[in-house]
């Protein structure tokens, strides 16, 4: 998916227990991260770090991993608090959105936009300060 790109609709069990419906973001301009096998505890928590400072703009923050909901509660445990973390077992979402690669959920970063359509994308491992150029990316847009 590139900018412009509409971002694929969605419904997928959440860590631990339950389900979260991307049908309920519709307004909202959103960020929504993949994760690789193992990088969920890292991305979670340089997202939820900032967690705080994307809510003042109303920018939820959607993290998706390949792993299990029970599986992916035990990797990234209570931490951190509002970051929800779906898992996309069968990784269709994935696929849809272009973070798929060699078999498996491949990292990716997506802003979408309040009307569904990509506004920036990063993929591939983006290291350290990569949460905080997402921010001050989404925070750009949000002048627009």
């Amino acid at each position: 998916m590139d900018a412009g790109d509409r971002f694929p609709e969605f419904r997928l069990p959440c860590a631990g227990s339950g389900s979260f419906d991307g049908a309920g973001l519709s307004g909202l301009r959103r960020v929504v991260f993949f994760c690789p096998p193992g990088g969920e505890p890292a991305l979670a928590e340089a997202f939820g770090a900032l967690r705080p400072r994307f809510m003042m703009r109303n920018v939820p923050v959607i993290g998706v991993s390949g792993e299990s909901p029970r599986r992916l509660a035990e990797l990234i445990g209570d931490r951190p608090p509002g970051i929800v973390m779906l898992s996309d077992g069968d990784g269709s979402l994935a696929r849809g959105a272009g973070a798929w690669e060699g078999g498996g959920i491949a990292e990716a970063t997506f802003i979408v936009g309040r009307d569904g359509l990509v506004e920036a994308a990063w993929r591939g491992a983006q290291g350290p300060g990569h949460a905080e150029r997402v921010l001050e990316r989404a925070i750009s847009l949000s002048k627009r």
